[in-house]
């Protein structure tokens, strides 16, 4: 299996604790880079941040071109015939690239694991199945799914942070509400929000993250 390539950056000589990014279709792990300092974080806060790159693969819902991708999109319709192979060797490279934290020393109750779009598919995916939990997923503008893989909570079971745009035209807002209800469903109690804008981020929505990450680990 693929080694995930991946960048960092480091708020301390010495991070206890990690926060896994996950990109969306087409772009590369320096896209959220810039959302470190805009996060505000507390220097208390020893983090590693790690920004896997997707491998590059053809992607059928774009006429087949080469980009990177965590899974394959067939249809525009996000509920018809997911990619569960493409899915699942991501999920496997991205637990993986965890294992790889646990094993230079931080524990997996302080990684939180967090994506946008195609990156929160997988999050939130990998991160509702995985047997050893982890402190957090953060799940932007994203859906579920392999709906049948969420596994429902037990005590151990990571924090979640849901948000979607209520304008989304990529993934509708529609799929983002149906994952909160899913994973509601499950007997998990996620923080939901939704914001007033398209397939993107929102200021308030990095507010937000900011206070989820410290409420998660501090």
């Amino acid at each position: 299996m693929e080694k995930l390539d991946f960048s960092t950056i480091n708020t301390a000589e010495k991070p206890d604790s990690a926060i896994i990014w996950l990109h969306g279709l087409g772009s590369d792990g320096h896209d959220f880079e810039s959302i470190v300092p805009e996060l505000k974080l507390p220097e208390s806060l020893k983090l590693k941040f790690v920004f896997p790159h997707a491998p590059v693969k053809p992607v059928s819902i774009n006429g087949g071109l080469q980009m990177r991708a965590w899974y394959d999109i067939y249809s525009p319709d996000l509920s018809a015939q997911p990619d569960k192979d493409g899915i699942d060797e991501s999920i496997k490279q991205v637990n993986e690239l965890i294992d790889d934290q646990i094993s230079e020393g931080i524990n997996s109750d302080r990684i939180i694991l967090a994506g946008f779009s195609q990156g929160g598919v997988i999050a939130l995916q990998l991160g509702l199945s995985r047997d050893s939990s982890l402190s957090g997923v953060i799940a932007l503008s994203c859906y579920i799914a392999l709906e049948n893989c969420i596994k429902p909570s037990t005590e151990n079971m990571p924090k979640i942070f849901l948000a979607h745009g209520l304008y989304d035209d990529v993934v509708p807002f529609q799929r983002g509400d149906r994952a909160k209800e899913l994973i509601i469903s499950k007997g998990y109690s996620p923080e939901f929000h939704q914001y007033p804008m398209g397939h993107s981020l929102h200021p308030e929505e990095i507010q937000h993250i900011s206070q989820f990450i410290q409420s998660t680990l501090l």
